[in-house]
């Protein structure tokens, strides 16, 4: 038996276990520790995926973690000026560009500082040997952006495909061309840290007072409701600060981009907040676009692209790159910030030694419970629980009616979207669900659209797909029909009419749900949004579901098979109250 570990000990922090070159188990430390984008060494998360395999440390052949942090020595001589901006005098902010004093950022901050060293290969070293007693030789280090590219190859890269990587930066890299020959990535361009479209969207996000390296998709929700033409003298002054290099593989900045927040301050201060999201969105789809162009000509023609890092979590610039003539097929990485390192640190590990890398069929890697489990959970809580018959057939009753569901099924997935296991459902038709599911549970900006799952074999009906691309992830949106703008209207884009769908196949239990609901009402889609509240990490155990369940407005949760509801004396409460009646029973 091989069997292999990979990490990611920075943010957003996670680990992957191979065993005999299959994937058996992938999670992030978030999910254990409760702490949204937990950072540092995944000590629950490798005690996880240990367990779910039944193994022990000492089977490990290997650990490899995605990063070398600092191994390659920046080169002083590609370094843009860092000279002031106009009459703004910024030489004592050289080194970083300038973040709101908040308290969510001094703790992002102090977990950084916490959990590893940017440096110290020694340190995180030293964390894997202790916790798992092995011995030093057996720990590795794959290159982040190396990493990030190998990690498509569990999504079914093809040989001659081009891949691009993009991200705030890893080991002084911030984007990376390259080709998959089929055996090795031959890299074709590079561009350094100081040239960061990441950190770009970093600064205008720090600038708008919003959390950066967290809320970047808040400001791509809310370019849309800007007017077109103001946010197009915005995004002109953006590409003041970044734009193409000479030859169109590589971005180029005039200033280095981590002083990027003293730019948009001194530059960017006429333009009301939604314009300046608009001009941001705006100029990376055209950027994007034309550095996707570039590559996929210079590595030799139409193709596939792969996208991986976590700049193409921007499902709108995916989906202009997806439009591109010269493209076939898109296949953004699921979860393609740091936290796929893990997948990406095991990909390259096995073609580092000539080893093929088996497409995952599923990112269901994530713990599950089993019935007796769920029970213990839910005694006591005082929630009517019931069996149904049909627990599909009971939700889908419930969908139809309006009601909100919680649905707690199997596996947990990896990666930042609900995929069906651990997801809030409701009707994707009523516009009127965006207000409950925003005041009472899920307490987001009133800007930020919803999104749905389709049945795979009726997706036609609802969004334009000319090239009949996958979209089994969420990580593409696609602009709607004029049945899906009815039909879907609380799982749209409202000013754009996008959506990001997931497409399902009928023959899963998460698609036989679905099929329940179309053949009730004759919508094949739900609305789907990820089972947490704002600001916390997505559920794993079935005591994080009731605990969320209690304390927000949803009133349903189906869990394993049973059927939770808060008494009727507790569904007008404040979310945070707890029902006073204990039923628990079955139908």
């Amino acid at each position: 038996m091989r069997a292999a570990l990979g990490l990611n000990d920075g943010y957003n922090s996670s680990a992957a276990l191979m065993v005999d070159g299959t994937v058996v188990a992938c999670a992030q430390e978030e999910r254990f520790t409760r702490v949204k984008n937990q950072s540092g060494y995944p000590r629950l998360a490798v005690e996880y995926c240990l367990a779910a395999a039944g193994l022990d440390a000492g089977a490990l052949e290997t650990v490899v973690l995605g990063g070398l942090l600092g191994h390659y020595p920046e080169d002083p001589s590609r370094r843009p000026p860092l000279r002031p901006y106009s009459a703004l005098q910024v030489a004592a902010k050289a080194l970083e560009y300038r973040l709101p004093v908040t308290r969510a950022h001094q703790v992002l901050s102090g977990a950084f500082r916490r959990g590893f060293a940017f440096t110290n290969a020694a340190a995180r070293r030293h964390a894997v040997t202790a916790h798992l007693e092995l011995a030093p030789a057996k720990v590795m280090f794959a290159p982040h952006h190396e990493a990030h590219a190998a990690a498509s190859l569990f999504f079914g890269l093809p040989a001659g495909a081009t891949i691009l990587t993009a991200d705030g930066e890893g080991d002084h890299v911030s984007a990376t061309v390259s080709r998959w020959t089929g055996s090795v990535f031959e890299p074709l361009a590079a561009t350094g840290l100081h040239h960061s479209l990441g950190n770009v969207w970093a600064a205008a996000t720090a600038y708008l007072r919003m959390k950066p390296h967290e809320h970047e998709h808040k400001l791509m929700g809310l370019a849309p409701y800007a007017d077109a033409t103001a946010s197009g003298r915005a995004a002109a002054r953006v590409a003041q600060l970044i734009g193409l290099d000479g030859g169109g593989l590589g971005f180029r900045s005039p200033y280095s981009t981590r002083m990027a927040m003293s730019f948009i301050e001194d530059r960017c201060r006429e333009f009301r907040f939604d314009i300046l999201a608009g001009g941001l969105q705006a100029h990376t789809e055209d950027l994007l676009r034309r550095w996707a162009r570039n590559a996929v000509i210079r590595a030799g023609g139409a193709g596939t692209v792969g996208l991986g890092g976590g700049v193409f979590m921007n499902v709108k610039a995916n989906q202009r790159i997806a439009e591109l003539e010269e493209v076939d097929r898109v296949l953004p990485v699921p979860g393609c910030g740091d936290e796929s390192l893990a997948l990406g640190a095991l990909a390259w590990w096995q073609v580092r030694a000539g080893r093929r890398v088996e497409e995952l069929d599923t990112l269901a890697l994530g713990p599950e419970y089993d019935e007796a489990a769920i029970r213990t959970d839910l005694e006591g809580t005082g929630l009517r629980v019931s069996k149904p018959r049909s627990l599909d057939a009971a939700v889908a009753l419930l969908l139809s009616e309006g009601e909100v569901v919680a649905r707690f099924d199997g596996r947990m997935e990896f990666g930042a979207r609900a995929l069906g296991q651990r997801s809030i459902l409701g009707h994707p038709g009523r516009r009127e669900l965006v207000a409950e599911l925003n005041s009472q549970i899920k307490n987001r900006d009133f800007w930020m659209p919803f999104a749905p799952s389709i049945l795979e074999n009726e997706a036609a009906r609802y969004i334009e797909n000319p090239k009949a691309l996958p979209a089994p992830h969420m990580m593409l949106t696609f602009d709607s029909t004029e049945r899906g703008r009815a039909e879907l209207a609380a799982a749209i884009h409202p000013a754009d009419a996008t959506t990001r769908p997931q497409l399902v196949p009928a023959a899963t239990p998460y698609g036989r749900l679905i099929e329940a609901f179309r053949r009730r009402t004759g919508t094949a889609a739900v609305l789907n949004t990820s089972f947490n509240l704002h600001g916390e990490p997505i559920v794993c155990s079935p005591r994080d579901a009731v605990d969320t369940l209690l304390r927000s407005g949803l009133k349903h949760l189906a869990i394993g098979p049973y059927l939770v509801s808060k008494p009727a004396d507790a569904e007008g409460a404040a979310p945070g109250a707890r029902p006073r009646t204990a039923t628990l029973g079955s139908s």
